[in-house]
Parts: C-alpha cells; sequence; structure tokens
C-alpha cells in the first residue's frame, strides 16, 4: 500500500525529510453480529481508556462472535475488521468494528515554507490491534523502500 501511495507523488517533488504520523478510526460498513461477553473491545487491557465507561450495544445473532485467524472475535461479516476503541464524536459511539489507517506525510522543515502533504507510507491494522505497531510498519515502508519507478518510453532515433 505504501508503494502505491509513495506512486502518487510527483517526482519533481522533493522529500522534505520531515514527517507526520497519525491514525484514523475507519468503520466497517457491516452490521455489527454480536457482543463480546462484557460488551468491551477485544482489544488488550492497556490500550483501553482509563476514563471510559461505555459498552457496546447488546446484540446476539446465533453462530456469532466468530474468531478471527489472530485469535481475537470478529462481530461483522467483514473477515478483517475487529473491534476498537476511537475518540467519541457526536452521534458515534467510541467502540466501532473496522480498522485503524495510519498514515505517514510530508511537513515541513521547523522553520521552512508550507510543503504539500503528500502520503508517503500507508498501513491498515484491523481496530484495536497495537497502535505503535501501525504506525512503525507505515514509517518503515515510507523510508526504506524507493518509490516504484515509471516505466521508460523509448525515443525512435
Amino acid at each position: 500500500m505504501s508503494r502505491l501511495a509513495r506512486g502518487g507523488v510527483p517526482t519533481l517533488v522533493p522529500d522534505t525529510g520531515t514527517k507526520a504520523l497519525d491514525g484514523t478510526a475507519i468503520e466497517s460498513p457491516y452490521q455489527r453480529r454480536s457482543t463480546s461477553k462484557d460488551r468491551l473491545p477485544d482489544i488488550l487491557e492497556e490500550h483501553v481508556p482509563v476514563d471510559s465507561d461505555e459498552r457496546a450495544p447488546v446484540v446476539r445473532t446465533e453462530g456469532w462472535p466468530r474468531t478471527g485467524p489472530d485469535g481475537r472475535l470478529v462481530h461483522t461479516i467483514d473477515p478483517d475488521a475487529r473491534e476498537g476503541w476511537r475518540g467519541k464524536k457526536s452521534g458515534q459511539s467510541s467502540i466501532y468494528n473496522g480498522y485503524e489507517a495510519h498514515l505517514v506525510v510530508d511537513v515541513p522543515d521547523l522553520g521552512s515554507d508550507p510543503v504539500p502533504a503528500f502520503v508517503r507510507g500507508v498501513s491498515l491494522r484491523g481496530a484495536g490491534d497495537d497502535r505503535a505497531e501501525g504506525g512503525q510498519a507505515a514509517s518503515t515502508t515510507s523510508c526504506d523502500a524507493p518509490p516504484p519507478s515509471l516505466p521508460t518510453v523509448a525515443t525512435p532515433t
């Protein structure tokens, strides 16, 4: 995915060398089919916000939840979506099923002119996965691999 993102950056745009990393929640469009027994997301305990008392809505469908290959519970027909926490916004629950996208973008060096915020690295993980690992994956792929080269067209002589 990072190679695809870097391929969209015009070659005349220099790499600033200074990057910003951020993650954002992407909710799965599929309906919740189940709820964990304690109605909390199936995530590492240290990732649960200390001040949160919110619980997932009670939903019970026969045959759900299922267990994914990673050992975590799957509550939708989207086999890669997982439960996670996000910052609460108006009309949204903090508990959601979906993904966490981590993006590495160009930012200007301190005191420099503004630069376009081109995406240089991407990592997409199931919600509730370790965010540090997702961020590290996005920044590693943005820095280690060269951008894809465009095919060259031979000119007739």
